[in-house]
């Protein structure tokens, strides 16, 4: 899943209709599978879910289009030295960057296919959710711009969910200095 995603932003030239996206990331789907020597057999579970999934993704995608959010990079492994860590190294692969407001944000989104119920339970205890903590302090160093994050849950039936760690600024912040302690 994540490299056909990745595959589909980064060849992504500009936004098409639903369709014609649809049947692009399905073709994706598709040649991945080959490229991996998947037989149909083993791919169908992925493939039948998949089919129902792509045409959800585009219309979230569009919807994300609409309001200003644009693709910058995915499945990018980020490396941080922070002076206050003594030396130690952190190192993530964040799963989607994406420019908010023309440039004026930046987004961190990591795709899950759990629920969007246990994703929301997550958030709910900011300092306890490290995962999109960890990303934002990883990104910290590479970023002026005012960082958010947020789950995107893959899995619903009607649609996918975002969930947002609000004030994830702070809880990077917190991590580093709970590291350093």
């Amino acid at each position: 899943l994540h490299a056909v995603l990745f595959e589909f932003h980064r060849s992504r030239e500009a936004p098409a209709d639903a369709a014609t996206e649809t049947t692009r990331l399905l073709a994706l789907a598709r040649a991945s599978q080959q490229a991996q020597g998947i037989v149909d057999a083993d791919f169908l579970p992925f493939a039948a879910s998949f089919e129902s999934f792509a045409p959800r993704y585009i219309a979230w995608l569009h919807a994300r289009d609409a309001d200003g959010a644009r693709w910058r990079s995915g499945e990018t492994e980020v490396v941080l030295q922070d002076d206050a860590l003594g030396g130690t190294e952190l190192r993530g692969i964040i799963d989607r960057i994406d420019e908010r407001r023309g440039g004026a944000a930046i987004e961190l989104l990591d795709y899950k296919t759990g629920s969007a119920a246990g994703l929301k339970d997550r958030v709910k205890a900011p300092l306890e959710d490290t995962q999109l903590a960890f990303y934002a302090a990883l990104m910290r160093s590479r970023t002026e711009l005012p960082l958010t994050a947020r789950y995107l849950a893959l899995d619903g039936t009607k649609g996918l969910e975002e969930v947002e760690h609000k004030g994830v600024e702070a809880s990077a912040a917190a991590l580093i200095e709970g590291l350093a302690d």
